[in-house]
């Protein structure tokens, strides 16, 4: 009893990593896939079929979005920059 206890807080443990995992980068959530199914063969753990197909589809490529979208009201000022900011902000 204790031993599927044990287990199904583990299989909870890896539902809750691996959904958080989805908004890493590509590379990440290829391994991180990979991690989790060596995690679980190795140790014998079952996962449920809704786990198994979100973690075999983790790496799949994601739709970025390609639209931008301002939602600034009219009148205010605001600086959008596209490129790596360095430096100190003085008046915010």
């Amino acid at each position: 009893m204790a031993k599927k206890s044990t287990e199904d807080n583990v299989v909870k443990f890896i539902r809750v990593f691996v959904n958080k995992s989805k908004h890493k980068t590509a590379k990440k959530r290829t391994l991180i896939k990979e991690m989790v199914l060596e995690f679980t063969y190795a140790n014998g753990i079952v996962l449920p079929d809704d786990l198994m197909a979100t973690i075999y589809a983790l790496d799949d490529e994601q739709e970025v979005p390609t639209e931008v979208h301002n939602h600034f009201e009219a009148g205010s000022n605001s600086q959008v920059f596209n490129e790596r900011v360095v430096g100190t902000f003085r008046g915010v």
